[in-house]
């Protein structure tokens, strides 16, 4: 009965417990490695990379469900989620360098990731994007180049480079850079590019001038009655907004007030014709230019013989008068004096409506006989009307 009772003893005193059985330690982290183990490179802002992570103990072995911490060094370039776990995501963000690291314990793996947009630009698109059109020299437009990567975020700061398919109509300064201002240099049409790398972007630029003034030049002068000079050049220049002279444009045409003292040609050149100042403008496609100061002076030689327009009759109706002379036309009351027929065209006076008042000093340097009326109170053949006949 004894043996009995100790065996059974024994037995319980086994199964509760007082055998003295062993408990496994937990392992210690020692080394961290992540995979993929190379530096990463990604080529667009949002692009992901897997990263996982593998620890061992200081015997190499494998510890499973190991607790793992990760961090960026640059949250700028690159971000983890989550932070926790064998296993991570990163993001790009922009560009540059950061490192990942893995931390389980005091043990500590890490990997560089790269973010290089400008390594998969997918588009340069350039704006404004419909074309510009320019309507003087001199004008500018600016161009901005808008860089995208593949996954069409921006890139900034991105180096682009601009060029021109014809810098006889615009050019590009700077060179270089997110933009650039085009400047016209003559008409047409011109393609503005933007490079980056293989990649371009274009934009199109046409001048066309549109006339905004014309230019009469010289603004005075002063010619001589009888002398020389007795004539000058006017030279009508048609200019666009910034001033720049614009060609192939229809041949201006000349006026001048009244009474008329010069005789203009269709192509600017002015002549003495009496005593007296007028003002010349031109005209291109219905667009005036600045008023011509002409003044006609005596040069100082003939003789001057008075006919006097009054009521009506002109006295004396019929002169002889040297070649150079003057007729100096003495106006009482309204009148005009209008040349019938002469060896060259002479100035009218007054015409049509008549002036009154006044003394109109007109020479004569060609030879031959003139026929004059005056168009309020005579015709060439009746009324007040007279000859001028001017000798060698």
């Amino acid at each position: 009965m004894r043996l009995i009772g100790l065996a059974v003893g024994c037995a319980l005193a086994t199964a509760c417990g007082g055998g003295g059985g062993t408990t496994t330690p937990t392992p210690t982290p020692a080394a961290v490695t992540l995979s993929p183990a190379t530096p990463a490179t990604l080529t667009s802002v949002g692009a992901t990379l897997t990263l996982t992570v593998v620890v061992r103990d200081a015997s190499g072995n494998t510890i499973t469900n190991p607790t793992v911490s990760w961090t960026t060094s640059n949250a700028a370039v690159a971000t983890v989620s989550p932070t926790a776990g064998t296993s991570t995501t990163v993001t790009s963000i922009g560009d540059g360098t950061a490192t990942v690291s893995a931390r389980s314990g005091t043990a500590v793996g890490g990997t560089t990731v790269t973010v290089q947009q400008a390594s998969s630009v997918s588009t340069v698109t350039v704006t404004p994007s419909a074309p510009a059109a320019l309507t003087s020299v001199g004008s500018t437009v600016t161009l901005t180049a808008l860089v995208r990567d593949g996954s069409n975020n921006v890139i900034p700061n991105a180096t682009v480079t601009w060029t021109t398919s014809n810098s006889a109509v615009a050019t590009v300064s700077p060179s270089s850079g997110l933009s650039t201002t085009a400047t016209s240099t003559g008409n047409g049409s011109a393609t503005i590019t933007a490079h980056f790398g293989s990649v371009q972007g274009v934009s199109t630029v046409t001048v066309q001038q549109v006339l905004a003034s014309v230019l009469l030049s010289p603004s005075t002068a002063t010619i001589l009655l009888g002398g020389t000079p007795n004539t000058v050049q006017l030279t009508a220049a048609p200019r666009d907004a910034n001033g720049n002279a614009i060609g192939g444009l229809p041949a201006p045409s000349f006026t001048l007030d009244s009474p008329a003292h010069v005789t203009v040609r269709s192509g600017g050149l002015v002549t003495a014709q009496s005593l007296g100042s007028n003002v010349v403008t031109a005209s291109v496609n219905g667009v005036a230019s600045n008023g011509a100061t002409i003044t006609v002076a005596s040069s100082g030689g003939g003789v001057h013989t008075t006919i006097t327009a009054n009521g009506t009759t002109f006295t004396p109706s019929t002169v002889t008068i040297a070649r150079g002379d003057f007729i100096d036309w003495t106006f009482v009351n309204t009148h005009t004096v209008f040349y019938d027929s002469g060896p060259v065209a002479m100035a009218n006076i007054g015409s049509p409506n008549g002036i009154s008042t006044q003394t109109v000093p007109q020479q004569f340097n060609t030879p031959g006989t003139y026929a004059f009326h005056c168009e309020l109170h005579g015709t060439p053949t009746t009324g007040m009307r007279g000859t001028i006949t001017v000798t060698p």
